[in-house]
């Protein structure tokens, strides 16, 4: 009696163990961010000389302030970043004006240099 009381004690005592590791749930692909901030974008290579210097020269650099905008250094383009991705993006008015949107590539890494801090390196 004693020797089966002990057996059904194991073994609910092994069932209730079980019970308390449930398996993780599977996440969603759809819940990860699309473009993955891994490496870090640099202020003076990626953006100031490729999309800065490339594609906004003259009208908001060098003391163009075409809209009211000047991107001259890092403390304008700092204050600005959430207005230029909008526009680059062409979510508000799309810049470059009257060119092409950038190619997407150039506008993930703008905005993972917003998501980074908006370094100044």
């Amino acid at each position: 009696m004693i020797k089966k009381l002990i057996i059904i004690l194991v073994v609910a005592l092994g069932v209730m163990s079980c019970l308390k590791h449930k398996a993780q749930p599977i996440v969603d692909i759809s819940e990860k961010e699309e473009f993955p901030c891994g490496d870090t974008v640099y202020f003076s290579s990626k953006i100031v000389d490729e999309i800065i210097e490339a594609k906004c020269s003259g009208c908001h650099t060098n003391g163009g302030t075409q809209g009211g905008v000047s991107l001259d250094n890092h403390a304008e383009i700092f204050s600005a970043a959430d207005k230029v991705l909008a526009t680059i993006k062409h979510e508000y008015k799309p810049m470059p004006d009257n060119q092409p949107k950038l190619n997407d590539s150039l506008i993930d890494h703008f905005e993972c240099w917003i998501k980074q801090g908006k370094l100044k390196n």
